[in-house]
């Protein structure tokens, strides 16, 4: 059990980097559209920011818990990275609706 936990908390660890990344890529998206865009993603990436603490925070206490218990964490975490990463996605699917609302108002500016 304890080798099961070990690669769980190592592909964690991996999960963790990845949304780090993805977080990074959504933020420098954000900096290239208009101010409304950019404040509803600001808040979407603060959100998203503090869930993955929340997330780092479930990690270190299932590396510290007993063989016993860990099975009884696992689960929680995995709740809170399906909450995570359902954050995440709605997180970009706005940005980048948002962003393509923009550029449909910029065609037709053009346009005229």
């Amino acid at each position: 059990m304890a080798e099961d936990k070990k690669r769980f908390l190592e592909k964690i660890q991996e999960k963790i980097e990845d949304l780090d990344a993805d977080i990074l890529r959504l933020q420098d998206e954000v900096g290239k559209v208009k101010e409304e865009a950019r404040e509803k993603a600001r808040q979407n990436i603060e959100e998203l920011k503090v869930k993955k603490q929340e997330l780092r925070v479930k990690a270190k206490e299932l590396a510290s818990s007993s063989d016993d218990a860990w099975e009884d964490l696992k689960q929680g975490f995995e709740n809170s990275w399906q909450d995570l990463t359902k954050a995440f996605k709605n997180a970009f699917d706005n940005f980048k609706k948002e962003t393509e609302e923009e550029e449909q108002e910029e065609e037709q500016v053009d346009s005229l």
